[in-house]
């Protein structure tokens, strides 16, 4: 993981399966999706001279709180 001063944006890719797709994600009939649309606004970025961090936080497991928390301590404020 880099460092903190040298992340300039921070883009994280919130879990929302429960909330789009209600009781169906309980019986794990939908599919975690990848971040493709932040990977795109990250690689662009990335080409403008911008260093990106880009966290999935459906994949990792991370409640509200603890994406809030893990994406303060990169965020470049």
């Amino acid at each position: 993981m880099k460092e903190m001063s040298s992340i300039d944006i921070v883009l994280v890719k919130p879990g929302s399966q429960k909330q789009l797709y209600g009781a169906l994600s309980a019986f794990n009939l939908t599919a975690i999706e990848p971040p493709l649309w932040g990977a795109l606004l990250a690689a662009h970025l990335r080409q403008l001279g911008y260093s990106v961090a880009l966290f999935d936080a459906e994949v990792e497991g991370w409640s509200y709180e603890e994406t809030a928390k893990k994406s303060w301590r990169l965020s470049p404020c």
